[in-house]
């Protein structure tokens, strides 16, 4: 077959590909002079390689480094890729390390216009060599298929799975050629699912904003930028803009790429707490949730994208003390404003480019808006085709939507049922009505304000209604929830208008794929709706429906969180949690509201401590508590106190925490309210035994045993075993320690609640290793970790963890003690857990004592005791053990004077600063 000469760019399908050169910035910087040579001679084999194979060549994409050739059979595509990686991997370059091109190969439709390719087939090449890493050839399976027989000699195929690619809704299965005598083992492919990132999945193919996309690469990649801030109106594009940007950066960051979504959110103070929520940082003891999540973040390169900060515009202050803290974390914002803060670096979000007037038909298909208006309007209607009869309209349309991504988005859904003409004399109509509308609205927002006045105004009656009631939910809802609180006279048909909704672009599926769909608004369109909620006079009764119907579900779901489905049932807690923040909110503006919010946190607070949000669920509680100051012996009043007991005592302020549990008891037994009466009662017994008060909380445990017996509350009878076989065990009585805690493992394992399980078992391990039964406490452990890491309990490892160090240290291997230690030591600073980052100090003195470094080792046992008495707990009994053993090696090493001197330094450590000893030398402190 001739060559093609350069002009006659193929059309139809074709194959595409792709290269450039792996970390060719670097090499710029280290050898510009050398660079220079070298990219002459990697051109002049690109372009060999494509001449000898009948391909054509066309204007480079991306940096300058990259190529781009088209070829009309995938054979030949396939021949050029293999021998520009022979010859690339045998040319001397003249500088320090060879020079290594990644190739992307996919085959598809040629949608060529003005000289240049567009469309999914090439953005998919594209992304193909995106994945892949310097000397690797990756071939999409359409293009697999077409070369399997006609492979060059020696060449085979590597499956490497399904990938999602960057700005792409279908993953793809990607192929890596191997080449005979070249390197074939490469680091994992630089896809979504290979590095650490929770970027939502995609409906719709990224259209555009190349030019943005490098601009926003190329600040971040800059040291001096780590604040950038995408700012603009409503619906101009900045969260998928800051998204595909992110998918970009995604190898630069070991830690981690997160999108954090603020605009289910209005308190700053909630800031830190779903930031740290998002990327799997659990609060825990007393630290404050931003001093946890900056303590986390200190040695992290990771980048966090939070999104509509506008919402919490007080929160800037957070943002600076995140960003000091983490020398290597970076930031995108997007925001209607900029934060005007030290450091940051706005980017104006521009809209679409639209077309001129009187331009010709080729040039209006070039235009990115109308690109995006044609891609949404054939997925609306497959049979949709761009042509000369509609061109005009659709590029008025776009003008006319000033290029803005979510009006254009919004309009084109119609097109199921208007042609472009239609269309564009309605939505005419529309914007006509806006130059009456509010003079201190900027003109794009006017514009946005138009689309969705257009798109809302095509509704019918019924879906409009439905339409502004869905605006109360935060942070999306269910089908389910939207029947409840949405249609309380049955008279909507929801189903069928959230259909409506979904066609038309006002609403979204937030779970595509999952079994159960949850929808969410578009924080711009949400406020559109709230509006109308407010228009209409309903605002208040649909909060109000809001509030109750989440005050029920925390009811159903209570009982839910003590069974073998727990884990299912935290994690629905877990994706409501907005929705049941905005209840509570609701609860608070009212003395007469009160009850609402109080039920729910009494409702919840099991999933407060299962996922570690015990600084926010006191902080409810204590709003809470104040207004109910006038209840006096109320069942509400009860409820309140003994959840704000748990939650004060799990932030280790065990002190306050026993008058709240043991007022709560007062008012129980005053009400004579069995079910009320046995939770205070595991309640007081929970917290003093906690504090080392044995003898007092065994009489308060029992009784609870007996009234769950009595009501059948299973699992809290259960518990409540468990716990006094944890009494039992810090009186000496062996014997009925391990009575209760076989009770309660035999109920555990009948409910089949697999956090629940664990905790009984565990406690089976306390036992034998205070009877220094090592081997047979390290099988309970490890049986123990497999039901905690089922029930996804990470506070509960962590301090496994610490356990697991002991028996290492039992076994004689020291080594795997101190590295147990430190991991559980790392996680409970995390966690914020104060009581176990105490025992973990321990454990960490008495290996030292363990090895003779005795004068390292008794400041730190007393550190560690000390801090633990002033958060008024005591050690566990094996811990106790354990504990008693390193002092004991310790005072038989030193003088008396000696021990007391090195002791009394120890006892006055903070916090801070035992963690900071016990992470330095171990040399003896001067004197």
């Amino acid at each position: 077959m001739p060559q093609p000469s350069q002009k006659e760019l193929p059309t139809g399908t074709i194959t595409f590909l792709l290269t450039d050169i792996e970390g060719s910035t670097e090499l710029w910087e280290q050898n510009p002079e050398s660079m220079r040579g070298a990219l002459i001679r990697h051109d002049a084999i690109f372009d060999a390689a494509v001449d000898d194979h009948s391909g054509v060549h066309v204007r480079p994409r991306g940096e300058g480094d990259s190529r781009f050739a088209v070829f009309q059979d995938a054979v030949d595509a396939v021949a050029a890729a293999v021998e520009i990686q022979q010859n690339m991997a045998s040319e001397t370059w003249g500088i320090p390390d060879p020079l290594r091109v990644r190739i992307g190969l996919h085959t598809g439709v040629a949608d060529l216009r003005m000289g240049d390719y567009y469309g999914s087939a090439v953005n998919r090449s594209a992304r193909m060599r995106g994945l892949g890493n310097g000397g690797q050839i990756l071939l999409s399976l359409t293009t697999k298929e077409l070369v399997q027989d006609n492979l060059p000699e020696g060449v085979t195929f590597a499956d490497m799975g399904y990938h999602t690619l960057k700005g792409l809704s279908r993953p793809e299965n990607v192929f890596q050629l191997l080449i005979p005598g070249l390197f074939q083992e490469f680091p994992p492919l630089k896809s979504l699912e290979n590095l650490p990132n929770n970027l939502p999945a995609q409906t719709t193919e990224f259209i555009g904003r190349k030019a943005e996309i490098e601009e926003i690469v190329k600040n971040l990649s800059k040291h001096s930028v780590r604040l950038l801030t995408l700012t603009g109106p409503g619906g101009t594009g900045k969260t998928r803009l800051s998204q595909e940007s992110a998918a970009e950066m995604l190898e630069y960051f070991p830690d981690g790429v997160f999108f954090i979504p603020l605009a289910p959110i209005s308190d700053p103070e909630l800031v830190p707490t779903t930031i740290a929520r998002t990327i799997g940082v659990r609060e825990g003891g007393g630290l404050p949730p931003l001093e946890n999540l900056k303590s986390y973040l200190g040695d992290k390169h990771m980048l966090l994208l939070l999104d509509n900060f506008e919402q919490v515009m007080d929160a800037t202050g957070i943002v600076s003390e995140l960003l000091a803290a983490a020398p290597d974390l970076k930031l995108i914002l997007t925001s209607r404003i900029p934060l005007q803060v030290r450091g940051e670096q706005e980017f104006p979000v521009p809209p679409l480019d639209v077309p001129g007037i009187n331009v010709a038909l080729e040039e209006i298909e070039s235009i990115e808006c109308v690109q995006m208006f044609v891609a949404l309007a054939q997925a609306a209607k497959p049979s949709f085709e761009f042509n000369r009869e509609n061109s005009a309209a659709v590029a008025e349309i776009c003008r006319r939507l000033d290029g803005l991504p979510l009006a254009i988005e919004i309009a084109a859904a119609r097109s199921r049922m208007l042609s472009p003409q239609a269309m564009l004399k309605r939505l005419d109509e529309s914007l006509k009505l806006l130059t009456g509308g509010p003079k201190d609205l900027p003109a794009r927002q006017q514009t946005l304000r138009g689309a969705i006045d257009w798109s809302y105004d095509l509704l019918e009656t019924a879906d409009r209604t439905l339409f502004a009631r869905l605006g109360v939910f935060v942070g999306g809802f269910t089908l389910e929830a939207a029947e409840a609180v949405c249609n309380p006279n049955d008279q909507l048909d929801v189903f069928t208008g959230i259909e409506t909704l979904l066609t038309n672009s006002l609403l979204k599926l937030a779970n595509p794929g999952d079994d159960e769909p949850r929808f969410e608004l578009l924080q711009t369109i949400r406020e559109y709706a709230l509006e109308k909620l407010v228009d209409n006079g309903e605002l208040d009764e649909l909060r109000q429906r809001h509030a109750e119907y989440f005050n029920q579900k925390s009811d159903e779901i209570m009982w839910q969180l003590y069974s073998a489905r727990s884990v299912e049932f935290l994690k629905i807690l877990e994706t409501e949690q907005d929705n049941f923040r905005a209840a509570l909110k609701w609860s608070l503006e009212s003395p007469d509201r009160i009850g609402v919010g109080i039920q729910i946190a009494f409702g919840i607070f099991w999933f407060w401590y299962r996922y570690g949000h015990f600084h926010e669920g006191r902080e409810w509680c204590e709003r809470l508590l104040i207004q109910s100051d006038e209840l006096g012996h109320h069942p509400l009043r009860a409820m309140v106190l003994a959840t704000i007991g748990m939650m004060a005592m799990w932030e280790g302020d065990l002190n306050v925490a026993v008058g709240y549990a043991l007022e709560s008891l007062d008012i129980w037994r005053a009400l004579e309210e069995p079910e009320g009466l046995g939770l205070s009662l595991m309640t007081a017994g929970i917290v003093l035994l906690n504090q080392g008060q044995d003898d007092r909380a065994r009489p308060y445990l029992e009784e609870s045993v007996e009234v769950f017996r009595e009501i059948g509350a299973t699992w809290l009878e259960g518990t409540a075993l468990v716990h006094l076989g944890n009494v039992a065990l810090g009186q000496g009585d062996i014997d009925a320690a391990l009575v209760y805690l076989e009770k309660g493992e035999i109920i555990a394992r009948q409910v089949g609640d697999p956090w629940q399980i664990a905790f009984a078992v565990n406690n089976r391990g306390e036992v034998a290793r205070v009877l220094g039964e090592y081997d047979k406490a390290h099988r309970y452990y490890v049986e123990t970790e497999q039901h905690y890491q089922q029930a996804d309990a990470i506070g509960d490892q962590a301090r496994l963890i610490h356990t697991l160090a002991y028996i290492a240290q039992h076994e004689g291997d020291l080594e795997t003690a101190e590295a147990r230690f430190r991991e559980s030591l790392e996680s409970f600073l995390e966690l914020g857990n104060k009581r176990g980052i105490a025992e973990c100090l321990a454990g960490l003195a008495g290996l030292a004592a363990e090895r003779g470094e005795v004068e390292w080792a008794v400041p730190l046992l007393a550190a560690s005791e000390a801090l633990l008495t002033s958060f008024g707990a005591a050690w566990w009994p094996a811990d106790r053990v354990e504990f008693e053993r390193s002092l004991e090696l310790t005072l038989t090493a030193l003088e008396q004077a000696e021990f007391e001197e090195l002791w009394n330094q120890g006892k006055v450590f903070g916090l801070e600063e035992a963690v900071k000893y016990a992470s330095g030398s171990k040399t003896k402190i001067d004197t």
